[in-house]
């Protein structure tokens, strides 16, 4: 067993502010021939559940479906055309996950004998006839992060890189598509060491054009901007299942975790988000998996995926540049998210042969196409949501270089300090974590072998603090273990594989003992400040209103939750003015939560797990009205009940 020593939190003030991993930041990619497979009446519940989970992301649907499938807004609904009812299905999901955006995929690539409709004015018909009736309304506006336009181009255009750049403007400046944020280049990078990126010994297809790329399309990209504002797209493979021509593509679970397979990733998104932010982009890793190809099997479908993902995620947010050792250690370059792909084990049109190996979440082949369950990597994405999205004052934390283990420090928004450590390698490891005096909350991400056979890196399943997500795709939510420091280094082991987080609560006063006591009583207070108002609503037009009110919690109890609940048989969960009542439900929120449908069930919107005194909370509400809504003259409203429970008094 290997054992190192790291510095954790040297130098970092509580009121430090650095770079943060913002939300929207995980995200999963998914082709067009599957959006019945994962957005269908069978599976879209669950699916939109395991959204959900991750809080607030970016669902991209395209891939090289979106090159090599026609939008007819005739056709029935198949999987061989993108079609209105694709489109619909995919806000019908969005509506059950309103944290979410989209980035919407069409074509631009040169036609062919085979794919004769490859046009700018396909990717109007896409937009006019598909993207605008799903979306056109200004909710559905506020989900679409963009219109990729075209997928991989230093492929499907041969390397023409002149001839890309010549139709770039003829597609994005089209009709309807001029109207909308749109994404670009999506491009795709050979499969090499990041030195023979650097001396350009192998075809390194637009991977040193990415200056001249963004200086043709910025202008437009920054033009007209969606919920992340304006970004470049990049794509990324480590492995390939296809080799036979170059063993360097080979895919093994050694390869996938190896260092250098990391600094070739670092040397790609560094360089090109750079670039990226000299002209005011953003810059998103748009595709990614353990191996092009649609992965491979007992590498890409199993626990060392997850290893990979979760860290994966933070060498995008601040990658390391190999040939500048240091140059990004305050991480002021990096991605502002990551989307993970999903496709079919061989080929489009075929979801019934089954899913991509790499597949981070598993869709029904059968022919009832039902409810979506995890693979190994969405477990990652899981616990990069819930502990590092919405963090701030990212780096990575240097260890002995013997230890394969990847290290990386963030701050809570109450300033606690959080330490995330991926075991990378083939045998236990333990890490010796310098603690002050404090409270230490603990989440292991473990691999989990049903077969009781004790595999590690190449066990087919995952548990986060021992609990896996339900069938229905709902997480029963974290459950740490809690420990308190008097102080020196806290050993930390961790097997093959393993993820551990570590929030350090380091406030002195919540350890210290002493021989004053007394008694606390029994307390539940809940004040609510003043009443909520959307102000007017206008009537034919589509729009989203919120507004907020505050709430003020006191508990002495063990955990407590605050819920919401509308107590009225009339119109239950909508707001009312006589005998009218508005189409769509109340939405209701506490901070920075999940929205949550009002109804006459009780809705928990707020969870503590210790006491707390006088704390604020904002309650937030939001309003869906249609433009095609029949508004009565009068007031709408809904008196609501708030109520603070505990189980542990």
């Amino acid at each position: 067993m290997a054992a190192s020593a790291l510095a954790f939190g040297a130098d970092r003030s509580a009121a430090s502010s650095g770079p943060e991993i913002g939300e929207h930041f995980v995200g999963v990619s998914i082709e067009w021939t599957l959006t019945d497979r994962y957005m269908g009446p069978n599976s879209r519940p669950a699916f939109a559940n395991l959204l959900r989970n991750l809080g607030s992301g970016v669902l991209r649907i395209g891939g090289s479906s979106q090159d090599q499938v026609r939008f007819d807004a005739a056709a029935a609904d198949t999987d061989d055309r993108v079609t209105p009812h694709d489109l619909a299905r995919v806000r019908e999901t969005l509506n059950l996950a309103p944290e979410w955006v989209t980035v919407l995929g069409t074509a631009m690539a040169p036609p062919t004998a085979g794919f004769p409709w490859r046009t700018a004015d396909h990717a109007v018909a896409f937009v006019r006839d598909g993207v605008e009736p799903a979306f056109g309304d200004a909710a559905g506006r506020r989900y679409v992060a963009g219109i990729a336009l075209g997928n991989e181009p230093d492929l499907t255009y041969s390397a023409d890189l002149a001839r890309y750049l010549s139709d770039f403007p003829a597609y994005a400046g089209a009709s309807y598509v001029n109207q909308w944020p749109r994404v670009v280049p999506a491009s795709s990078e050979n499969i090499g060491t990041w030195q023979s990126f650097r001396d350009r010994t192998i075809n390194t297809r637009w991977f040193w054009d990415w200056p001249v790329i963004l200086d043709t399309v910025a202008s437009t990209v920054k033009d007209k901007q969606g919920a992340l504002g304006p970004f470049a797209t990049d794509h990324y493979y480590p492995m390939a299942r296809t080799c036979a021509s170059d063993p360097y593509r080979c895919p093994t679970i050694e390869r996938l975790l190896s260092q250098e397979r990391m600094d070739n990733f670092d040397y790609q998104v560094y360089l090109h988000a750079t670039e990226a932010a000299r002209r005011g982009l953003r810059y998103r890793m748009d595709e990614t998996n353990t191996a092009a190809g649609r992965g491979a099997p007992g590498v890409s479908d199993v626990a060392a995926s997850a290893a990979w993902t979760l860290d994966t995620m933070f060498h995008a947010a601040c990658p390391q540049p190999p040939d500048q050792p240091g140059a990004n250690a305050d991480c002021h370059v990096g991605a502002t998210g990551v989307n993970v792909h999903n496709s079919e084990v061989r080929a489009y049109f075929f979801p019934q042969e089954g899913n991509a190996y790499y597949n981070a979440i598993r869709y029904d082949p059968t022919p009832a196409a039902g409810a979506p369950t995890p693979g190994p990597s969405y477990y990652a994405l899981l616990l990069f949501a819930r502990l590092a999205q919405g963090t701030t004052d990212l780096r990575p934390v240097t260890l002995d270089a013997t230890v394969p283990v990847s290290a990386w420090e963030v701050r809570t928004t109450r300033s606690d300090r959080r330490l995330f450590l991926v075991n990378k390698g083939s045998t236990p490891v333990t890490v010796n974590v310098p603690a002050p005096r404090s409270l230490i909350e603990m989440n292991r991400m473990t691999p989990y072998d049903p077969t009781g056979a004790g595999r590690t890196l190449d066990a087919r399943d995952m548990r986060i603090d021992g609990r896996a997500v339900a069938p229905d795709g709902t997480f029963p939510g974290l459950e740490p273990t809690v420990t308190r420091s008097e102080g020196g280094p806290l050993p930390v082991t961790m097997g093959p594989g393993e993820a551990v987080v570590l929030t350090l609560h380091d406030y002195a006063e919540t350890v210290r003992e002493g021989s004053v006591g007394g008694a606390v009583p029994a307390t539940l207070s809940l004040s609510l400040g003043a009443a909520a108002s959307f102000g007017t609503f206008t009537p034919g037009a589509g729009r989203t209103y919120q507004t907020s009110t505050t709430a003020t919690v006191t508990s002495t109890a063990g955990d407590a939750t605050l819920s919401v609940a509308d107590p009225s048989a009339t119109a239950p969960g909508r707001l009312v003015n006589g005998s009218f009542a508005l189409g769509e439900p109340l939405q209701v929120r506490a901070d920075a939560g999940l929205f949550v449908p009002l109804s006459t069930v009780a809705s928990s919107l707020l969870a503590y797990t210790a006491p707390a005194s006088n704390d604020a909370i904002a309650i937030g509400f939001r309003q869906d009205i249609r433009s095609s809504e029949a508004l009565r003259t009068g007031a709408y409203g809904k008196t609501l009940t708030f109520t603070l429970s505990t189980t542990t008094p």
